[in-house]
């Protein structure tokens, strides 16, 4: 089950991860590593009823970290990002136009 606790958790990994990125000479591992939670967060992102449902935590922990990685080296996340947080804003800004 998707918590506000795995939302944090995951904004987590994925700011330490770019720590950890810096911090090796062979980005190798990390990398991949990084691209897997973004692509778990991009799973997350796409669906609009885990998205209403921490909409808190979303825009809290994990959309900080997302806009933080935009300004990163790496091309393949940095447009992975840009579509993650589009995906989420757009589902947050279509629910707000239905009430």
């Amino acid at each position: 089950m998707l918590t506000s606790y795995f939302i944090r958790a995951l904004a987590s990994l994925l700011d330490h991860g770019s720590q950890l990125t810096n911090a090796l000479d062979d980005n190798t591992l990390p990398n991949k590593f990084q691209q897997t939670i973004l692509l778990l967060v991009e799973s997350i992102g796409s669906n609009q009823k885990s998205i209403l449902n921490l909409h808190e935590s979303i825009v809290s922990y994990l959309m900080p970290v997302l806009l933080a990685k935009i300004n990163e080296d790496h091309p393949d996340q940095k447009y992975l990002c840009l579509k993650i947080m589009t995906d989420i804003l757009v589902q947050l800004l279509d629910d707000r136009s239905q009430r």
